[in-house]
């Protein structure tokens, strides 16, 4: 029988289905006496390795599609493949380098291309499914396949049937040299679902991670931009206290209150823990300028801990960069109360500044009519709190007029100026005013 006549057996993919199950549900419709001649049938060698993540060969595979099929291998790599979630954190000749060895010979190289050399991350070793998209795909299309979502690492809930992923009986690591492709249709045993509990917060966290990485799968691999990522990052982070306002890391605390949202043990299962022996920990080497890759996984749990989707993020932040504004646009009010464009916008430049003191960044307002300064920090930017650095010229003027009236009290210029006595006292003899002062005998 010649290669060319079984070979237009293939299937056409099923949503989300890896080539891998593409292949196993053609070896199961043809039977093949041998697991070296099911891989000379489909690769015209028996010394591939079949790759669940990143086949190769995947010219030669498109090419074996029935006449008529449109498919190409470059479809097959953003549709039944893992490299689009990979792809959106990797520069794009990268992805260049790694869709050529995909879709030739491949091997080894293509693990080096994407990083898995140095990333810990591991792999399920089980391949896995989940029983309710099992029972739908039966109905649907009579038939079932794996899924490239519920392979992921870091994904062990379906998000669209909101239940436990199952591990089948294929071992990643240690197949069957006598069943080379093992179908799901073969592999998978019936068990109820494990629903998850709407009201659990790890629970919902679980169904973010999925819909994350479901979102990146359906994206095409094009490529993207490292340093904008870092630079997103950096400035998602600055915005909620973790960096100085120069972009300086506060470590300590980011991994303290990411620690906090994500529990250890699901952090050991992605060989991502926080703590390390003397090893700058995954998380900060993340937002270093690196050519080490970071695997996914951990990019999306830091998109998540920010309060975004891979959607927004990549929609909304990277790529659009926006100036660190933290007391808003402006212009802004002064706060000077004898000044006479108080509570008024009319402040239209600020300075923003770093504070060791309080780890936080401060802004400096100076009101051009009146010469007030006067200082807030970040967490005070929607409240009257401030600091004065300079009253300016009105405000010394109004201290002196009101100090020179004997009629007037302390406490009224306390009042009027909103300072305390000890620094109208203070400043009123820095003035030159007399001190203390001549009141009328009653």
């Amino acid at each position: 029988m010649g290669v060319e006549f079984m070979i237009g057996f293939i299937p056409n993919p099923r949503p989300d289905e890896l080539i891998f199950s593409v292949l196993a549900r053609y070896a199961d419709r043809l039977r093949f006496p041998s697991h070296r001649s099911l891989l000379r049938e489909l690769f015209a060698s028996n010394r591939v390795s079949t790759l669940i993540d990143f086949p190769c060969r995947l010219d030669r595979i498109a090419n074996a599609f029935p006449p008529g099929s449109s498919l190409n291998a470059d479809e097959l790599i953003d549709n039944q493949t893992m490299l689009p979630a990979h792809a959106a954190f990797l520069p794009a000749k990268r992805v260049d380098n790694l869709r050529d060895a995909m879709k030739r010979a491949g091997g080894h190289p293509i693990h080096l291309l994407v990083g898995h050399a140095s990333c810990r991350v591991p792999v399920p070793r089980y391949l896995r499914y989940c029983p309710l998209c099992v029972v739908q795909s039966d109905n649907d299309f009579a038939e079932v396949w794996w899924h490239r979502l519920h392979q992921f690492p870091g994904v062990i809930v379906c998000p669209e049937h909101a239940c436990f992923l199952e591990e089948s009986t294929v071992d990643r690591l240690h197949r069957d040299t006598s069943n080379a492709f093992p179908s799901a249709r073969t592999s998978i045993a019936t068990k109820p679902p494990r629903l998850l509990r709407p009201q659990n917060q790890f629970h919902q966290m679980l169904i973010r991670i999925a819909e994350n990485v479901a979102w990146l799968l359906a994206q095409p691999a094009a490529g993207g931009s490292s340093e904008s990522i870092r630079f997103a990052f950096i400035s998602l982070l600055r915005e909620r206290g973790f960096t100085t306002c120069n972009g300086r890391l506060y470590r300590d605390r980011l991994l303290e209150v990411f620690g906090a949202k994500y529990s250890r043990d699901y952090l050991m299962s992605l060989g991502s823990p926080l703590e390390t022996d003397g090893e700058v920990p995954w998380l900060v080497r993340l937002l270093h300028r690196s050519r080490r890759v970071q695997h996914p996984i951990r990019q999306i749990l830091l998109i998540d801990f920010l309060g975004y989707t891979t959607k927004s993020f990549f929609t909304d932040v990277v790529g659009q960069p926006k100036p660190y504004r933290p007391f808003g646009a402006g212009p802004w009010c002064c706060l000077n109360p004898v000044c006479n464009r108080r509570r008024t916008a009319c402040i239209k430049r600020m300075l923003i500044r770093h504070s060791f003191e309080h780890k936080q960044a401060i802004g400096i307002f100076f009101c051009p009519v009146c010469g007030f300064t006067y200082r807030k920090l970040v967490s005070e930017a929607s409240t009257d709190r401030k600091r004065v650095l300079d009253f300016g010229p009105v405000w010394r003027s109004a201290l002196k007029e009101l100090w020179s009236n004997p009629r007037r009290t302390i406490r009224e210029m306390e009042e009027m100026l909103e300072a305390d006595s000890l620094t109208i006292k203070r400043h009123a003899i820095k003035l030159g005013c007399p001190y203390p002062r001549t009141l009328p005998r009653r």
